[in-house]
């Protein structure tokens, strides 16, 4: 590939976004992995200040989170004077779990700071313009599937044979924002009319609701990713609800790219990207049931339609991807 000059990108924990977003734009990616906890930082500090020793670059991109990698970037942009652009998840713009006010007034310097934010939504842009930043939007790029096809016969993953009950995938990293108590009850309500399969590390569920899991519900545990795929593409719709607002969540960019109708949380930014290719719920347990009572008896509706959506959202994210990368080539003085 050819890179992008003088230019690079910088992340402190791998995320499917961030490596979308680079390959898309050709940013030359720079992913640094710990297993540590916060020591991990004693080795990411040093490696992120000889890369940018060692390459000189004129225009940084990092993602937030993470917080400190952030920090580090606009202190770092005073000595090497560098032009720098962030990728704001929401976390970033709008604090959700962090909201002290110090987290808060942090979170507005940062969006001010930055010589442009990246966003994923016209909401998020105009609360960075309300910090007095320069927000551009780009939603996540569908990701690529793997190029083997979905198996169609019985799988391990599911009870039951295809069609006897709709199969429902559960994108879920346990994260205070998801609504795990709502799931596991419209589990509860839908037995015999439905199956769930919980992605990520269900240890981090509250006890109390994990010694009260009903019998239709299954935890994977962390699946490696042609595993993860595969429990997509077997799975008649995906569920990922989020408590954020504006929040565009992973799995319905994964379940477009799987062909898969998705439940999803009901807020504009998720309504205005998604339209056909989901089912938007408020998060209650009767909403959530009613959308799975309605995709049992008919999932084939909305998953003949996410084949389209998919490709108006492929050809818008390399139209905006390209006027992007114009714009950081601009920014940085490239052109």
């Amino acid at each position: 590939m050819q890179y992008l000059h003088k230019a690079i990108a910088i992340n402190w924990f791998e995320h499917r976004r961030m490596t979308g977003l680079c390959r898309g734009l050709g940013i030359e990616l720079h992913t640094m992995t710990s297993r540590r906890g916060a020591s991990r930082y004693l080795s990411f500090v040093p490696r992120t200040l000889g890369l940018l020793l060692a390459r000189r670059p004129r225009l940084v991109v990092v993602q937030n989170p993470s917080l400190a990698l952030t920090l580090f970037a606009v202190f770092m942009r005073v000595i090497f004077r560098y032009r720098l652009v962030v990728d704001a998840h929401n976390e970033a713009v709008e604090p959700y779990i962090r909201r002290s006010r110090w987290s808060l007034g942090l979170a507005r310097r940062l969006l001010r700071t930055a010589d442009l934010t990246i966003v994923t939504n016209t909401a998020l842009a105009r609360i960075v313009e309300g910090a007095g930043g320069k927000p551009f939007v780009l939603y996540d790029p569908i990701p690529d599937t793997p190029p083997s096809p979905a198996p169609t016969g019985h799988d391990s993953t599911w009870s039951g044979a295809p069609g006897t009950k709709l199969r429902v995938a559960v994108i879920a990293t346990y994260a205070p924002d998801e609504p795990m108590d709502l799931i596991l009850e419209a589990a509860r309500h839908t037995q015999g009319r439905a199956e769930f399969a919980f992605t990520g590390n269900f240890r981090k569920l509250n006890p109390v609701l994990r010694d009260s899991t009903p019998p239709n519900v299954r935890y994977t545990g962390f699946l490696e990713e042609s595993e993860y795929w595969r429990l997509l593409l077997t799975a008649d719709a995906i569920l990922d609800l989020t408590l954020m607002d504006n929040c565009l969540v992973c799995g319905a960019y994964e379940a477009v790219a799987a062909g898969k109708p998705v439940i999803l949380s009901d807020n504009p930014a998720s309504r205005e990207l998604f339209t056909d290719a989901a089912v938007f719920v408020p998060n209650s347990v009767a909403g959530l049931t009613h959308a799975i009572e309605s995709l049992a008896s008919d999932s084939a509706g909305i998953g003949e339609r996410v084949g389209g959506v998919a490709n108006r959202l492929r050809a818008n994210w390399a139209a905006s991807a390209a006027a992007l990368l114009g714009h950081c080539r601009r920014l940085a003085g490239l052109t």
